[in-house]
C-alpha cells in the first residue's frame, strides 16, 4: 500500500511517467525538517513547502543502506551512493510510540525492492557469447593471444636491434 503523510507537503514537480509511491512528512535531512519520497524511478527530499528536492538520487544510484540500531535515540536511514557520498536521513514522526522507527523500516524494505529493481541488467547477448565457447578453447585462445603478443614484441625489438647495427 501507499504511505501519505499529513502535514505541510512540499510541492514539487515530478518527471513525466513518475508515479509517487511514498511520501512521508517528519523526516530530517542536514538538520532540516521536511517530506521523503520514494517514486517508481528515485528517493527524494524537500523542505516543507519547497519547489524543488534538495536530496535526490535514482535507484541505481545507491550501493547500500545503513540504519541506526533499534534501541539508538536516533531513528535514522544512511543510504551511501556508487560514487561514496553518503545521505542520511533521520526520522521524526512522534505521533505515537514506535511510529518513527515503523515509518524507517518500511522505507528500508522499499528500498531494498526498488535497488534490486533498478540495478542494471546483464548484457544477456554477451553472457551467451560468452557461454558458448567452450572452456577448452577459451585457454586456447588465451595461448594464442599471447603467443601473437611476445611475437610482435620480439619483431619489434629484432628490427630495433638491426637498425642499430646498420646505423653503426
Amino acid at each position: 500500500g501507499y504511505l501519505r503523510g499529513r502535514g505541510r507537503m512540499a510541492s514539487v514537480e515530478w518527471d513525466n511517467g513518475e508515479e509517487l509511491i511514498v511520501e512521508l512528512p517528519f523526516v530530517r535531512h542536514s538538520k532540516k525538517d521536511g517530506v521523503l519520497y520514494l517514486t517508481n524511478q528515485r528517493l527524494a527530499w524537500a523542505e516543507y513547502s519547497a519547489k524543488d528536492f534538495k536530496f535526490q538520487c535514482g535507484y541505481a544510484a545507491v550501493k547500500s543502506q545503513r540504519i541506526s540500531p533499534e534501541a539508538s535515540s536516533k531513528v535514522q536511514l544512511q543510504i551511501v551512493m556508487t560514487d561514496g557520498s553518503t545521505a542520511t536521513f533521520h526520522f521524526t514522526n512522534s505521533s505515537a510510540e514506535g511510529v518513527a522507527l515503523q515509518e524507517r523500516n518500511t522505507v528500508k524494505d522499499m528500498l531494498v525492492k526498488f535497488i534490486q529493481h533498478h540495478k542494471p541488467k546483464p548484457n544477456k547477448e554477451l553472457e551467451e557469447k560468452t557461454k558458448s565457447i567452450p572452456p577448452n578453447l577459451q585457454s586456447v585462445f588465451l595461448s594464442v593471444c599471447l603467443f601473437l603478443l611476445l611475437s610482435f614484441c620480439l619483431s619489434v625489438c629484432l628490427c630495433v636491434c638491426l637498425s642499430v647495427l646498420f646505423v653503426c
